[in-house]
């Protein structure tokens, strides 16, 4: 009997452990990630920038990617259809990746992609790439398009400085007609990609 109670009491206990655990490992996802898109969220970006940021060395390149004209879908096809497009636009931008980037969503249909250890050339290749990813096929029965800024980091600024930089890339795509990728480098230098 003392056998039975004992093996009862291991398998109890084993099994406590593990739904701890899995619990554990759910709420550390949920903490990181949007929750519509399955993309990191705001908070993991920042932490994740400012681990890459306190490491010193090696490049950061910090990709800002807004969908073009997202009100417009959500006022014409509602917001069930809108947030599948989030979605989408999430799933192809993660398929376009390597391993090494990251992917977060920074705030409605703003998505933030950091890009390491890669020179501008590349960078700039990766953006254009991700461009195309969304624009290429349609969504939800319509085009949808993203603009894009681009930067990268220089060793002793702050983050704010490189968002600052990726953002006003952003902004001039949407100025310019959008469904593009600018960049703007450290040393001040204006760069329009040709598609």
């Amino acid at each position: 009997m003392l056998l039975i109670c004992s093996a009862l009491l291991a398998w109890l206990i084993s099994t406590h452990t593990r739904m701890t655990t899995q619990k554990a490992a759910q709420a550390a996802l949920k903490a990181t990630t949007d929750a519509l898109t399955g993309a990191y969220n705001r908070h993991y970006l920042r932490q994740r920038l400012e681990t890459l940021h306190s490491r010193g060395d090696g490049t950061i390149h910090l990709l800002m990617v807004d969908a073009d004209h997202f009100k417009s879908i959500n006022d014409e096809d509602g917001h069930l259809v809108g947030d599948r497009v989030l979605i989408e636009v999430a799933r192809r931008l993660q398929a376009t990746l390597r391993p090494t980037d990251l992917l977060a969503r920074y705030g409605g249909e703003e998505f933030c992609v950091v890009l390491p250890d890669i020179d501008d050339i590349i960078a700039v290749a990766i953006a254009e790439r991700l461009r195309k990813a969304i624009c290429e096929q349609p969504m939800e029965g319509r085009k949808v398009t993203v603009s894009l800024g681009l930067s990268r980091r220089v060793v002793g600024e702050s983050l704010s400085e490189l968002m600052a930089r990726a953002d006003r890339a952003l902004y001039r795509s949407k100025e310019q007609g959008r469904n593009q990728v600018q960049a703007e480098w450290p040393e001040g230098e204006l760069v329009p990609i040709e598609s």
